[in-house]
């Protein structure tokens, strides 16, 4: 009976995170795919503006990258979601049923799957706190699921 029980909370359990998982990539998809980023002026424009609109236009440029700087960072954080939903669907979906000479392999590959879920997250926290400059029009045109 306590079998049976565990093996329906797993079924349960995996089925919220496939909805979750599913759910994320909806938001990603329907909100930030194709998205562009805000464009500055150039320096020659810039030069040919008086102190204040030059002034004005250094508060807009900030204002611009820092909006790039948070879609980015969420675009990065969902991502990152999916891939660990992904790892954990893995684990509960594939894992039990795997014979044991294959189960090493398969924890190996959760493993790799996880540090990319954390590389991303550790990405988007530094283009979140600055430390890093999010490159918005490449990373967006690159970024498929």
């Amino acid at each position: 009976m306590h079998e049976a029980r565990h093996e329906l909370m797993n079924t349960s359990d995996l089925t919220v995170i496939e909805r979750a998982r599913t759910s994320v990539e909806d938001i990603i998809t329907s909100r930030y795919l194709g998205i562009q980023a805000v464009p500055t002026l150039s320096p020659s424009d810039f030069a040919q503006l008086t102190p204040a609109q030059q002034e004005a236009e250094r508060w807009m440029a900030e204002e611009n990258e820092r909006g790039n700087r948070m879609r980015v960072g969420l675009h990065m954080c969902l991502s990152a979601a999916i891939v660990a939903l992904q790892t954990a669907e893995k684990l509960m979906h594939d894992f039990p049923d795997l014979p044991p000479q294959l189960r090493t392999q398969a924890l190996l590959k959760c493993s790799e799957d996880a540090m990319v879920a954390s590389d991303a997250a550790r990405h988007a926290a530094a283009v979140l706190s600055g430390e890093e400059i999010p490159e918005t029009e490449s990373f967006f045109e690159s970024s498929q699921l």
